[in-house]
């Protein structure tokens, strides 16, 4: 028994070391905030962003695999929010009344920094996607940030998703 568990544990070390290897620091939204970000991801900007449907608003900060199915995409708002209580009225509202699926919804704190994350399954722009949609307050702004996948990439996003999550940290 005592074998099978270091066996374990190694595994998930080495499963934890892989996924990192992907995964480079980056500055976003112009060095306000830094995270985890997949080295091979396509960094695309506001300018060039094209909207996938009419009055889809344009991302500030947009990064995606080659076929678009992993995003991670950051959205300032007009005004920084003095708390982020009004972000799980706001979720239930905006995201989780769609949702089929919804696995946290509350503020936490990561790297000495609140955070509001609500994690779901929804259909979005026609197909069903896992996101993990975070809400954090920096210098002179709120940001929207969303770290996505089409649903039938999940089980091998998952761990990435929650490294690059855990990742942020606001400069």
């Amino acid at each position: 028994m005592k074998t099978v568990n270091i066996l374990i544990i190694i595994l998930g070390i080495l499963a934890i070391s892989f996924v990192s290897e992907e995964l480079v620091r980056k500055d976003v939204l112009d060095g306000d905030m830094s995270m985890l970000i997949p080295k091979d991801f396509i960094h695309i900007k506001k300018e060039e962003y094209i909207p996938s449907y009419s009055g889809e608003p344009k991302p500030d900060d947009y990064y995606c695999n080659n076929d678009t199915t992993i995003e991670i995409s950051f959205m300032s708002l007009p005004k920084r929010s003095d708390d982020l209580n009004w972000c799980k009225a706001f979720s239930e509202s905006a995201f989780l009344i769609r949702a089929s699926n919804t696995y946290f919804n509350d503020t936490l704190t990561i790297n000495s920094t609140k955070v509001h994350l609500t994690e779901f399954e929804s259909t979005f722009k026609g197909k069903e996607t896992y996101s993990k949609m975070f809400f954090i307050n920096l210098k002179t702004t709120t940001v929207i940030g969303n770290i996505s996948c089409d649903l039938k990439l999940k089980e091998e996003w998952m761990p990435k998703a929650a490294l690059i999550f855990e990742s942020i940290k606001s400069n």
